[in-house]
């Protein structure tokens, strides 16, 4: 059985690779609080704008951006958006590298560096 103290280091450790933000309607937790997604309807860009900023840039994270009460867009700093964007292109190149292993389209270290030194 597993302890609540193991559950909350695995969440952490989970969390370091993928962050929050990439998981829009779950709760995790971060630092022994719960960390809810933060919501802001739409006329606060235009009104707090430079507060909108300051949290994305400070935190790392996104803010959802209701219009009319119903989910319209979400608002991240260009660090997360690269960080996010990264890490799914990275996630999409280890799905082709699984796919081409199931089919049996392996190569030996010795073929990989070889291609590599002959790119270079």
């Amino acid at each position: 059985m597993i302890s609540i103290l193991q559950l909350i280091e695995t969440i952490k450790n989970w969390n370091a690779l993928f962050p929050s933000y990439h998981y829009y309607d779950i709760i995790t937790i971060d630092k022994w609080r719960w960390n809810m997604p933060k919501i802001r309807p739409s006329t606060d860009i235009r009104n707090k704008y430079n507060e909108i900023s300051s949290f994305c840039h400070d935190y790392g994270e996104p803010i959802y951006i209701t219009k009319n009460g119903k989910g319209d867009l979400v608002v991240m700093s260009i660090e997360a958006y690269e960080l996010l964007s990264g890490r799914a292109e990275l996630v999409s190149k280890l799905n082709e590298g699984i796919e081409a292993a199931d089919k049996g389209d392996l190569y030996s270290a010795k073929e990989v560096f070889d291609a590599a030194k002959e790119g270079l």
